[in-house]
């Protein structure tokens, strides 16, 4: 049986009582030889207040209250853990943002490499001019009329055929 629940209270219905392991409601007659049973076969978790079957307790310690150290410091259960590294650990790795670069960086490390991998000069596929890694996009663009839209940039630039655009380029190149 299920209890019945108003305002937040746990109220049992007449004749019916409450293990006082695992917090079944069920009728009174089978409480005894219920709390009896769970008594033998399970235990309380003195942590959480959970009933876990006895064979699990070791386990379910490790698991859900033993504290592991992550690569930053901080400390988690294990169920925590995982996805405290998945989310909102600084030395979760992260992409490089800018779409030439396909590394992975740690988080706390990201800005750092955003600072070089942006600044980087390269050299125009077109004519050879340096330019920053940031600018070359927009130089292609305005200078080579190249529709940037359509590079793989996931492949060196100079390897790459280039689509022009098929009018006078709106600035002349140095």
């Amino acid at each position: 049986d299920t209890p019945n629940e108003s305002d937040g209270v746990l109220s049992i219905p007449p004749d019916h009582g409450q293990c006082s392991y695992c917090g079944s409601i069920m009728p009174q007659l089978r409480l005894l030889m219920h709390e009896r049973h769970c008594a033998t076969s399970n235990f309380k978790c003195p942590v959480c207040n959970r009933c876990f079957p006895k064979s699990a307790e070791k386990k379910h310690h490790f698991i859900a209250h033993e504290l592991l150290r992550c690569e930053c410091g901080e400390e988690h259960s294990q169920l925590a853990l995982h996805h405290h590294q998945l989310t909102q650990c600084s030395k979760r790795s992260v992409n490089c943002p800018f779409k030439w670069c396909q590394l992975s960086f740690p988080l706390d490390q990201l800005h750092h490499h955003e600072n070089l991998c942006g600044r980087k000069q390269v050299s125009c596929p077109v004519c050879s001019e340096d330019v920053s890694q940031l600018e070359l996009e927009m130089h292609l663009e305005a200078f080579h009329l190249v529709e940037v839209n359509k590079l793989d940039w996931t492949k060196p630039i100079g390897l790459q055929t280039f689509s022009y655009k098929p009018k006078e380029p709106k600035f002349k190149c140095h």
